[in-house]
């Protein structure tokens, strides 16, 4: 799926920041076959930023990446289990054009239960990849979906 969005600085940080609006895009790739357990899925946003001209005196991003591919496997048709990989970088005004950075890198591994076919509980837990990990830094997450209609 891939869906586009346009922002407004609408916080006064924001607008400090030298943020006018945005542009962003999501796509979203699976590959599943019916005959397999396995699954695995590609989330990939970009957010182009208008910068304002109070930006080029501060480390503001004019462009902004996130990336996570995605792994899973069914136990039963209730329940799961995934490892998410998640990537964020970006591209700071002023910077030469092919001058990119990653920011941390995360691991998260989870699990999917469905006790209905509407109800989802996701439990995860994101820990970044860097030299410094520790419990500090590392931390649990839950997800709740419910389709009403």
């Amino acid at each position: 799926s891939d869906v586009c969005s346009s922002d407004l600085a609408a916080t006064s940080e924001s607008r400090s920041d030298g943020l006018v609006s945005g542009l962003q895009t999501f796509h979203d790739f699976t590959l599943a076959s019916p005959s397999s357990n396995w699954s695995a899925d590609a989330y990939v946003s970009l957010r182009w930023n208008i910068l304002g001209s109070n930006a080029e005196t501060l480390l503001t991003d004019d462009l902004q990446t996130y990336a996570a591919p995605h792994i899973q496997y069914a136990f039963s048709d209730s329940l799961s289990s995934s490892l998410q990989v998640e990537f964020t970088g970006g591209h700071r005004y002023g910077a030469p054009g092919n001058h990119f950075y990653l920011d941390t890198v995360y691991a998260v591994p989870g699990f999917e239960w469905n006790p209905a076919p509407s109800v989802a509980l996701e439990p995860y837990v994101s820990i970044p990849l860097k030299a410094d990990t520790s419990l500090k830094s590392t931390s649990l997450g839950f997800q709740l979906s419910w389709d009403l209609l």
